[in-house]
């Protein structure tokens, strides 16, 4: 990576972990307090979503051709052998610097982008990437906007509705740290040297796929990933 670390993303993942529990329905803190640490959360994540954002790491990850995401995505057992084992390895150094990273991770991300493959035969690396950009931005304006509100006299951090609305896009976000993580893992020095004899030009574009697929997915979990000509579909 170049911009983001994941010492950056550890520290914005505790504060919103922290956030989102707090201030639960039985949270014993203030409206004040709950609104606070709520609007803590929104700024830092608006600060580091629009850092990600220009990261390095887009620029190399777009595809400049394109073709089937389905021709991407690698079967159980090519996964078992080389990918799966490499990527958790990563995500186990990751959470050394404190990122809290689920091993079973590495696994739905695999499911997700072959499901969505299964279900979109057609659907390209372009359609995908565009799709995990436009989503992690308009995430990024989302919480920005809720930042800001919270700044002004538009909405009080007492106000209810404003509380329960950053909590809702605050657990988006978290999802989506998760993935910058993994995208981070995929994407490391150590991860592309890790067995270089079998490390193909195949296998590079499928941990692409992988995080990239991840990324939109985590960023609105509540819509299918699918081509933009089929609309949204919601679960």
């Amino acid at each position: 990576m170049g911009n983001v670390t994941i010492e950056q993303v550890a520290a914005v993942q505790a504060h919103v972990i922290e956030a989102v529990t707090r201030t639960s329905a039985g949270s014993t803190l203030s409206a004040q307090e709950q609104g606070r640490l709520l609007a803590q959360s929104c700024a830092e994540a608006c600060d580091l979503l629009k850092e990600w954002l220009a990261d390095p790491w887009w620029d190399r990850t777009r595809p400049s051709g394109d073709g089937p995401v389905k021709d991407y995505v690698l079967t159980q057992k090519e996964f078992a052998r080389f990918l799966g084992p490499m990527l958790k390895t990563s995500l186990a150094r990751a959470s050394q610097c404190g990122v809290s990273v689920p091993e079973s991770l590495v696994d739905e991300a695999r499911e997700k982008v072959a499901a969505t493959a299964r279900r979109f035969p057609r659907m390209g690396r372009k359609q995908l990437f565009a799709q995990a950009e436009d989503r992690v931005k308009s995430l990024q304006v989302e919480v920005c906007a809720l930042a800001t509100e919270i700044g002004g006299t538009a909405r009080p951090a007492a106000d209810p509705a404003w509380r329960g609305k950053a909590r809702k896009v605050l657990g988006k976000v978290s999802g989506v740290l998760l993935a910058v993580t993994l995208a981070m893992a995929g994407a490391s020095p150590q991860a592309a040297a890790h067995n270089a004899a079998e490390w193909e030009h195949a296998m590079v574009r499928a941990v692409e796929v992988i995080t990239v697929h991840y990324i939109a997915d985590r960023a609105e979990p509540s819509l299918r990933v699918a081509p933009s000509r089929s609309g949204p579909q919601i679960y």
